[in-house]
């Protein structure tokens, strides 16, 4: 037993010199940023990657911006299956969506967009946490203010880019529900 505390010292020290309290900080942002995103609601969330407060869900503009053009999804098949003219009220058009959502939630590709826009609205959440209390750390260990400065540029860079490919994939998501559910819709028989 008296060797013990020995071994794990011996150990610790032979760990390529890792500094244990800054990988000891390190955990604990990784762990306060994960806990927060728990905390943070989905909207606040997409408020974030959509840069709006006023109807943020990328549902909200399916009818009026995102599915034309979309080669995927038959406009004719998808006025039959809402009942004739498509929303344009944000609310209404995000509704009429998930309608269409739950309806075809099991598909592969929604599952598979579902996730991706999941994934990357709360990288851009966590991406922002992580860089706020990382500039913090950063601003009050680093030797120079040009290695601070080129840290919180970073952080603002990578926030970018997760804010980005969020929108893309949420966009993304969506289209692929109204097209999955356009595929599998007769369009109503006139007359």
């Amino acid at each position: 037993m008296h060797g013990t505390p020995a071994i794990a010292e011996s150990a610790l020290n032979s760990a390529g010199g890792i500094d244990w309290t800054k990988a000891a900080i390190a955990a604990v942002v990784a762990v306060a940023a994960m806990a927060l995103n728990g905390v943070v609601d989905h909207g606040t969330k997409t408020s974030i990657v959509y840069l709006t407060r006023r109807y943020p869900e990328p549902g909200t503009r399916v009818f009026s911006a995102l599915i034309s053009g979309d080669p995927r999804i038959d406009p004719v098949r998808v006025r039959a299956l809402v009942g004739g003219e498509l929303p344009n009220d944000p609310a209404e058009q995000n509704r009429v969506w998930y309608r269409l959502y739950r309806a075809n939630e099991s598909d592969p590709s929604v599952r598979q967009t579902h996730f991706e826009w999941l994934l990357f609205r709360d990288l851009t959440w966590v991406s922002i946490v992580l860089g706020c209390l990382g500039c913090i750390l950063v601003y009050s260990a680093m030797p120079t203010a040009r290695m601070a400065t080129l840290y919180a540029s970073a952080s603002v860079g990578i926030t970018i880019v997760f804010c980005i490919v969020a929108r893309a994939r949420g966009n993304a998501f969506v289209r692929t529900v109204v097209a999955v559910a356009s595929a599998g819709v007769e369009p109503a028989a006139k007359g």
